[in-house]
């Protein structure tokens, strides 16, 4: 185990992350590809309840309907974090 650590941090050339002008690694594309996942799986979520609403013999109550108002919510929040941090 230490020898595959050992290796790995010998090995500076695996992880080359862009740096900032004062040195340290540039870590903004890897914060914006999460928020875009987080977003992605928070659509699925939403999609797959929309889904179980539309099977025949299924209903959504009014609970049901307010999470998913609150799930569009916090998605087009993040999606504008997502815009803003971009810029």
């Amino acid at each position: 185990m230490v020898t595959i650590v050992n290796k790995f941090f010998k090995n500076k050339e695996r992880w080359n992350p862009p740096l900032n002008r004062d040195g340290t690694p540039c870590l903004k594309g890897r914060i914006i590809n999460l928020i875009q996942v987080v977003v992605v799986v928070q659509l699925l979520i939403v999609a797959a309840t929309i889904h179980g609403c539309l099977m025949p013999g299924k209903e959504c109550d009014s609970e049901t309907k307010q999470h998913i108002a609150n799930m569009m919510t916090v998605i087009t929040t993040s999606t504008f974090a997502l815009y803003a941090a971009e810029k």
